[in-house]
């Protein structure tokens, strides 16, 4: 692989081989225009040629197995959602990332995006699959002593904010609360409780 550190990895495509890049610069966006309409109510990107294969009016692109829409593009292939932003702003997002509010990475609508660091964007997840307790931020200490106390911790660069509470439905209530409280403090927008119906 390149030293390009922004390449994500080679793919080979119907003989021919094709760059996958994070963060490639776009095309311009007179020339996406001629290739690609966008819909910025519902974020489906549709074909203007027919190429390969795809016939016009078709959707372009494909979801990739973290659920993100990619769309080749002079044989490189890029995120839906930078390509959005290209169309709703005029501009390349560069180095930025586009955040998914909703956290669907296949939802591309003009309402769902907006930009960010990549700090910025990691703030903005869901759940982890191995969280016991079904809170964000919230874990069990003190498993082999008997008592058992909920952890809740929130870390932002250098700081941490760390509170105990009891072991009780009561105590998992309260510490979703102090949790979200300290999200909003240190997150702001980009402030998530893991759940699409925070």
């Amino acid at each position: 692989m390149s030293g390009d550190k922004r390449s994500a990895g080679r793919a080979i495509s119907a003989g021919m081989r094709i760059q996958i890049m994070h963060h490639a610069k776009l095309p311009t966006l007179k020339y996406v225009r001629e290739l690609l309409d966008y819909n910025p109510l519902s974020g489906v990107f549709t074909r203007k040629i027919s190429k390969g294969g795809k016939s016009v009016g078709s959707v372009a692109g494909s979801i990739d197995r973290d659920g993100r829409r990619r769309i080749t593009l002079k044989g490189v292939k890029y995120f839906s959602s930078r390509i959005a932003w290209l169309f709703l702003t005029g501009q390349d997002p560069g180095d930025a990332e586009i955040d998914h509010i909703n956290r669907n990475r296949s939802d591309d609508s003009a309402a769902n995006l907006r930009i960010s660091t990549r700090v910025q964007n990691a703030r903005n997840t869901g759940l982890r699959s191995d969280n016991q307790v079904g809170v964000q931020c919230v874990g069990r200490i003190g498993k082999g002593s008997g008592k058992t106390l909920l952890l809740a911790r929130v870390v932002t660069g250098s700081v941490r904010e760390r509170k105990t509470f009891p072991d009780t439905n009561e105590g998992l209530q309260a510490a979703r609360k102090w949790v979200l409280r300290m999200k909003e403090k240190h997150h702001s927008e980009f402030s998530s409780m893991g759940a699409f119906n925070d």
